[in-house]
């Protein structure tokens, strides 16, 4: 039901995360060459959830700025589990989850640790990333059924540092979406695509955010724009909003 999309890997490749029926698992495709995608779920653990759900809304979100994209999904059954004495929509209560990347292929399950979003079951559907506050921290609003919507500040400690990037059009005066950005510091590069069409039923910020972890300053920022085009646009530090326009960076052969 639910697709997010980002460079899990750090290899400079979309790859794809889509949710399923509680009954399944839910699946991470690996882009190995462009439009070519192999299952990785077993291999990067995805499938070793502490319990299974029914998942719909899922956002990719660097929560901790440490430079690797974490998965937060949104749970809630479309058959109930069982008869139930309580109200019609417990028996599709479950509970969501939140899987931190842990930077060596592998995903970890730390559902227990964030009870505000894992802890209460719920018939959850839509999930959208943002950041609220404009702290630096990726924020969460999450929906479901008969029950009002859910926002979730993100209050991790020890966070790292961060860079939130606008894309515009001038010329036709909008948000470019679809737009590839790279952002290169200390060596790393970080892909990251400008497209809120994820999810399910929702749609993420607009402006695309980076967790830089120990970088202070970003080195160069490259932008692949919806017409093809490519520019570049200069560094500088981190922990800030950056607006990039198209036909002010430099531009560069395609």
């Amino acid at each position: 039901m639910g697709i997010a999309i980002g460079d899990f890997h750090g290899d400079g490749m979309f790859e794809l995360f889509v949710t399923h029926l509680t009954e399944e698992t839910h699946t991470l495709w690996r882009q190995h060459e462009r439009g070519r995608f192999q299952d990785v779920s077993a291999s990067t653990e995805i499938t070793r959830s502490r319990w299974r759900g029914t998942g719909f809304g899922t956002v990719a979100a660097d929560f901790d700025n440490d430079g690797l994209l974490d998965i937060a999904l949104a749970n809630g059954r479309v058959a109930a589990l069982a008869r139930s004495t309580g109200s019609f929509w417990q028996p599709y209560q479950e509970r969501s989850q939140l899987f931190r990347n842990t930077g060596r292929g592998a995903f970890r399950d730390i559902s227990d640790a964030n009870p505000a979003l894992s802890g209460p079951g719920q018939v959850a559907r839509g999930l959208a990333a943002v950041d609220l506050d404009n702290d630096g921290g990726v924020d969460l609003v999450l929906t479901q059924i008969a029950g009002p919507a859910r926002v979730l500040r993100n209050v991790s400690p020890a966070r790292g540092h961060w860079l939130r990037l606008k894309t515009f059009d001038a010329q036709r005066r909008r948000d470019a979406y679809g737009a590839e950005i790279r952002v290169q510091a200390g060596g790393k590069t970080w892909l990251t695509l400008v497209n809120p069409g994820q999810s399910y039923l929702s749609s993420i910020d607009p402006r695309a955010h980076v967790g830089l972890g120990d970088m202070t300053k970003v080195d160069r920022i490259e932008v692949r724009w919806p017409d093809g085009s490519r520019e570049e646009f200069a560094g500088g530090p981190a922990d800030r909003e950056v607006v990039l326009q198209q036909g002010a960076g430099k531009s560069l052969t395609p």
